[in-house]
């Protein structure tokens, strides 16, 4: 096994790579009672950002898609 040795050190750098990259730096949370709006926009590492609802019958939506390197 030792000949795919190489290939798999650099594919646990890509996996830790990518890890790092969809850590979560900053969560914000939107209450608006009386319109009776909920969300949640988690902002990650990469430039990513999610709005989550907490009426689950809305999907999640991305605002912004992560950079490209």
């Amino acid at each position: 096994m030792t000949q795919y040795k190489d290939k798999v050190e650099q594919r646990g750098k890509e996996l830790k790579e990518q890890r790092d990259m969809n850590a979560v730096t900053g969560i914000e949370i939107v209450i608006n009672k009386p319109e009776n709006i909920w969300h949640m926009n988690t902002y990650r590492r990469n430039g990513e950002q999610i709005r989550s609802y907490k009426d689950k019958r809305k999907k999640e939506e991305v605002i912004t898609q992560p950079y490209r390197s």
